[in-house]
């Protein structure tokens, strides 16, 4: 007897020996798959649908557990798990018969839905359907509730990351929303469809951007920032009428398709070396001919002629200009003459603010002064002895005169040509008119005038 119990004892101790490996892995397993994740959209009607706080229902991540215990994870325990964290638990109704007829989706009394896992239709309802870790899943009330021709559409990318500016290509294809064998199952482009953005809740069509006969759609943006990229329309489709079971053309609504696109700051490389430029074209040897509230602009470029960012500073004395320190527009604030202004400036790079240059501006006036503007001339005291006047302004070399001189009040001492004065000996009292423009840029002008006052005496002779 001894000898049986002690059989039967190692016996029994190399059973649960045997099975204790397998015991604690099935528990490990059971440990592992205790929940997923998933990745939910939510479509209402043609529009992706918004969370209870506002925020896009599309691609979110969900925890879903296995609420029955039974090993599986299927889509009804995945609605579940989306509407008690973005939406409410009492906005979904599974209705009767593992979720074949659901009666409510995201708070919205509704027979009509479709149910898709990483855009395929599922087959039979969402209590039997089982969802795996990863998946995306889909759910949308639909539109049509006459020939229930809803077309399920998706791009081939669900993420795009592009910089500012950048083009990429989107590819639609889609297929109805309710096949279940054939090629109504097999997806194909849809040409026509407007792509739109999702901002707050409603559509933004992109100016010009439809699906071409590919299906497929060129977009860029030229600002940084999170992008949801979806399309709607309709598509001509031959569809069966349910009440008299005959074939009819119809216009099929879409269940929006969705890319979230983020787009990020170009990334530009950090200039060995500025060199800095203006634009003026009102130059003469090098020098910008300027009067106050002109402006122009500084501009930077990199040893590959590259333009670069900068962050401008004046460092001229005095206030006679002032410069915008992110565009380099320099606006001149007070008034210039004739005499030579050196300007100083320096830029910084926004990238590598250890890449500095200055640069020094040459700039001058050309107008006349207050006091030539309106000058008064007194004739000799005699009567007699011519007198001067002249004005001085403009830039020698390039002035166009124009004059008014009224009869016998006075006369040139000789043609000014292009120089920098004109001069005129006066006999009478009188006013005489004087003006010119810059032969660079005639818009270049200024005018003004010479009073002569006094007593002209004239001889018997009428001199």
């Amino acid at each position: 007897m001894k000898i049986k119990k002690a059989l039967c004892l190692l016996l029994s101790l190399v059973m649960i020996l045997g099975t204790a490996p397998s015991a604690i892995i099935s528990a490990e397993e059971n440990e592992t798959t205790d929940e997923i994740k998933v990745y939910m959209t939510v479509v209402n009607k043609g529009v992706i649908a918004s969370d209870n706080e506002g925020n896009i229902m599309a691609n979110r991540e969900l925890t879903v557990s296995d609420i029955d215990e039974d090993g599986k994870f299927t889509f009804h325990e995945a609605l579940i798990a989306a509407h008690k964290e973005y939406n409410s638990e009492d906005g979904y109704d599974a209705g009767s018969g593992n979720g074949v007829s659901v009666v409510k989706l995201w708070g919205i009394d509704s027979y009509n839905n479709l149910f898709f896992i990483n855009d395929v239709g599922i087959p039979d309802g969402v209590g039997i359907n089982e969802v795996k870790d990863g998946n995306f899943l889909t759910t949308s009330i639909c539109q049509d509730s006459k020939y229930y021709c809803d077309r399920y559409t998706f791009f081939d990318k669900k993420e795009v990351t592009a910089i500012e500016n950048e083009e990429f290509t989107l590819n639609l294809k889609g297929f109805w929303g309710m096949a279940s064998e054939g090629d109504d199952l097999l997806p194909k482009p849809f040409e026509g469809l407007a792509i739109c953005t999702w901002e707050d809740g409603e559509l933004k069509e992109i100016e010009g951007k439809v699906t071409d006969e590919e299906g497929s759609v060129n977009l860029s943006f030229s600002e940084a920032g999170t992008y949801y990229v979806t399309a709607k329309g309709t598509v001509k489709a031959m569809v069966t009428d349910w009440w008299t079971m005959k074939e009819v053309e119809a216009d099929c609504p879409i269940i929006a398709p969705l890319c979230i696109v983020t787009v990020e700051e170009e990334k530009i490389a950090p200039p060995e070396s500025i060199q800095i430029e203006h634009d003026s074209e009102n130059v003469i040897d090098g020098v910008i001919i300027a009067k106050k509230g002109d402006k122009f602009n500084l501009l930077a470029f990199d040893e590959n002629g590259e333009e670069t960012p900068v962050t401008w500073k004046n460092t001229s004395y005095g206030n006679m200009v002032t410069i915008d320190e992110v565009t380099g527009e320099v606006e001149v604030t007070e008034d210039v003459y004739g005499g030579t202004s050196y300007l100083y400036f320096e830029a910084t790079s926004t990238i590598d603010e250890t890449v500095k240059k200055e640069v020094t501006v040459l700039m001058t006036g050309f107008i006349l002064s207050q006091y030539q503007k309106e000058q008064t001339v007194t004739l000799s005291e005699d009567g007699q002895t011519a007198k001067t006047a002249s004005l001085n302004a403009g830039k020698k070399g390039h002035n166009i005169w124009n004059y008014n001189i009224p009869e016998g009040v006075a006369e040139l001492t000789e043609a000014p040509g292009n120089g920098g004065e004109i001069k005129f000996n006066v006999y009478r009292p009188g006013v005489i008119e004087v003006g010119f423009a810059l032969d660079i840029n005639e818009e270049l002008s200024d005018s003004g005038i010479i009073k002569v006052e006094g007593v002209a005496v004239e001889t018997l002779n009428g001199e």
